[in-house]
């Protein structure tokens, strides 16, 4: 992982179609992995106004880092998640 230095915190979370990181979004980096190709759509908050409209393609079987603060996910199979937090 290029960018592991200065990270302190780590979740995981396994096999999901949605999930929750954390309000604070002290998650500022995330690798998805998927079994399938599917698209990945972080901070989507369709209650509040914002959803994540345009998904970030995560081929089968390659791991995609994506650097941004994430709050929350969804994806349209199921994914593996490690978030990366300060």
């Amino acid at each position: 992982m290029a960018y592991s230095v200065g990270f302190r915190s780590v979740k995981v979370i396994e096999n999901a179609t949605e999930g929750v990181l954390g309000a604070q979004g002290s998650y500022v980096l995330v690798e998805v992995t998927s079994e399938v190709d599917t698209k990945f759509y972080p901070n989507d908050f369709p209650e509040q106004g914002h959803p994540a409209r345009y998904g970030i393609p995560i081929k089968a079987g390659q791991t995609r880092q994506i650097p941004m603060a994430v709050y929350n996910f969804r994806a349209d199979h199921p994914v593996t998640v490690v978030a990366y937090g300060q």
